[in-house]
């Protein structure tokens, strides 16, 4: 087993889709020694024994961008953007959906 650390940020992670991956993660041994970011815009839990850091994070906001790439776990290797406003709620605020589907992406990927 490798003593490689392995940190992993993961947006959107609140969601089901999210929480599905961090646990996946976990249970593979490909990924021994994993580090978790866990960011949305409320406040994810982290799986139970995870090495895991949350942030209540408005991703639309580059501070709030910047704070996911500063934690003790240091710089993710990969980054799993999955944040996003889906289908009733961007239609009722296509402007919305707009940022925080596209815009916040591309803050993310500025800084990643």
């Amino acid at each position: 087993m490798s003593d490689k650390k392995s940190v992993v940020l993961i947006t959107g992670a609140g969601g089901w889709l999210g929480g599905v991956l961090a646990h996946e993660l976990l249970s593979d041994p490909n990924t021994p020694n994993l580090h978790l970011i866990l960011a949305d815009i409320v406040e994810p839990k982290a799986p139970e024994g995870a090495k895991a850091v949350t942030f209540k994070a408005d991703l639309c906001e580059r501070e709030a961008v910047e704070k996911l790439f500063e934690t003790e776990f240091g710089v993710p290797d990969t980054v799993y953007a999955m944040h996003g406003i889906m289908s009733r709620g961007s239609e009722d605020n296509f402007e919305l959906g707009l940022k925080v589907s596209q815009f916040s992406h591309l803050i993310m990927n500025s800084r990643a």
